[in-house]
């Protein structure tokens, strides 16, 4: 269940909260289409993927990794964005894995090439980048799954599995540190239910409202506002109202689902 509430949590112009209860429906279809995704795969024919990274060893790990799914296929692989791009063109596989630092052409801008050519080819970077602003630029260039290199294998496979279906995807050690990218600096960082009062706060609920939403009692909602407070250091009558309005943001991620 968390690792599918991170799913649900993407970059966009404007940072809000997501949490449990009011998008329980959406975090059971990500179940579905994302962690459960590799349901009747044997049924369909194999996702022919072009790989490309400047790092030869990397890339023969990318390969290496991928060839141990059965339902994929690397058809194509490149040490240089020109090449990749000319692969990707050429054989037009489903999926292409790039990394976002490349000689000749970044990632980005093959992204971008791709989405002026229309073609159906659904863009993965697998990098090392944690920028928000990189990670931003990817999913506005039509990028639809961003891994850190630094996950488990496992995940890059059901990146692909859900970019392939039309669905967006991102590590979830990087969704967690895009949510809350100055919580790494404060002393304390906001617990789950922390991160979803604030995310209603955001919305302008009253505490009552959180409460009832959340299913938990009003002093407890209370509770979690101050602490709230206390970690990032905010006093004063509507002091976490105040600052959720003066930082919405930079707070979280909506719309890009």
């Amino acid at each position: 269940m968390y690792n599918s509430l991170i799913l649900n949590i993407f970059l966009s112009e404007h940072f809000i909260w997501q949490n449990v209860t009011s998008v329980k429906r959406e975090i059971e279809l990500i179940i579905k289409k994302n962690d459960n995704i590799f349901v009747n795969l044997e049924n369909k024919k194999k996702i022919k993927i072009v790989i490309a990274d400047d790092h030869p060893f990397l890339l023969r790990g990318i390969k290496h990794s991928l060839n141990g799914f059965e339902r994929f296929e690397v058809v194509g692989e490149a040490t240089e964005g020109d090449k990749a791009l000319e692969l990707i063109l050429e054989l037009k596989p489903q999926c292409a894995i790039l990394d976002y630092n490349m000689p000749k052409l970044n990632g980005l801008q093959i992204a971008k090439e791709i989405a002026k050519q229309k073609l159906d080819t659904k863009i993965v970077f697998l990098t090392f980048h944690r920028e928000t602003n990189i990670i931003k630029e990817a999913f506005s260039a039509g990028v639809l799954g961003y891994v850190s290199k630094d996950n488990q294998e496992d995940e890059l496979a059901r990146c692909i599995d859900a970019v392939c279906e039309g669905q967006k995807f991102i590590s979830q050690n990087l969704a967690l540190y895009l949510v809350t990218p100055d919580l790494h600096e404060k002393n304390g960082q906001l617990t789950k239910i922390e991160q979803l009062v604030l995310k209603k706060v955001a919305e302008n609920k009253t505490t009552r409202e959180i409460a009832d939403e959340l299913f938990i009692s009003y002093k407890t909602v209370e509770g979690h506002r101050s602490n709230i407070c206390k970690k990032f250091n905010i006093t004063g009558n509507n002091a976490l109202v105040r600052y959720v309005l003066e930082n919405k943001e930079n707070i979280l991620l909506d719309d890009i689902l």
